[in-house]
């Protein structure tokens, strides 16, 4: 009997450990088919990105200031006076321009931006004359193209705002005045024509080829769509010899190829 009995205890502990054997081995098992499941962890770049490429479209309202314009003001009140207008004078006017550049971001905080732009710089005179039922009304645009190379530090305080200031040198590409002459008696149109002048031919004044600029402003909005102001002064525009300095103010919308920043703000 105790035989029998010692033989059935041994074959207990046998398979006790023939169960705990196969537990920890199955164990293992999901262990592994866990750590084999396990999903990978993609790190975020919370940073901002080093390089990225804005495309920018605006309209500019420019004008013209300085002792020139002081003097051309004056020329204009009497001829004014001698013509019999209501009114001649010098008005701001709205210019489109479109421009490309690249960024290099240094830091989070700063970067630096250079590319090539087109914009109009220049200003327009207005002749009025309104008596009983004729009206008269003339307008010239003096319009310098100019395409240029813009050089901009950038800091970014936070990922949905930018400032900025910068300088550029503008190289005249075409200079032109665009005439437009509108004249009525009631209902009946006597006149109404518009010509394209060359501007050197008719001022006889060539323009300086190169002129510097400097600026600042703020882009501001979303991470790759973003609202642009910017303010620009170039000192004597058309030649060194004539007071004329161009002010211009500029508001449009810059486009990033990128995204800037991965997180989301």
């Amino acid at each position: 009997m105790n035989a029998l009995f010692k033989y059935l205890f041994a074959l207990c502990v046998v398979f006790f450990q023939l169960s705990l054997s196969a537990q920890n081995e199955y164990e293992d098992d999901l262990e592994f088919q866990s750590f084999g499941k396990k999903e990978k962890i993609t790190k975020r770049f919370e940073g901002k990105r080093k390089i990225n490429v804005h495309f920018q479209i605006a309209y500019n309202l420019s004008t013209v200031v300085g002792n020139g314009v002081k003097e051309r003001r004056d020329t204009l009140d009497a001829r004014a006076k001698f013509s019999g207008f209501d009114s001649y004078r010098i008005s701001p006017s709205y210019w489109p321009q479109a421009e490309i550049d690249l960024s290099l971001n240094f830091t989070k905080k700063i970067s630096l931006a250079f590319g090539l732009k087109y914009s109009l710089l220049g200003w327009k005179e207005i002749a009025r004359v309104r008596s009983g039922n004729l009206s008269f009304r003339g307008m010239s645009y003096f319009k310098l193209h100019k395409l240029s190379i813009p050089i901009v530090l950038q800091f970014h305080p936070t990922p949905a705002l930018s400032v900025f200031v910068g300088t550029s040198l503008a190289v005249s590409v075409k200079n032109e005045i665009v005439e437009k002459v509108l004249y009525t008696i009631g209902k009946d149109t006597i006149t109404n024509y518009k010509d394209i002048l060359d501007f050197e031919k008719t001022t006889q004044v060539k323009p300086k080829i190169v002129a510097p600029q400097i600026f600042l402003g703020s882009h501001f909005g979303f991470d790759r769509f973003r609202f642009n102001i910017n303010f620009i002064f170039t000192p004597n525009f058309i030649r060194n010899d004539i007071a004329y300095h161009n002010i211009a103010a500029e508001a449009g919308l810059i486009i990033k190829l990128f995204k800037d920043y991965d997180n989301k703000f």
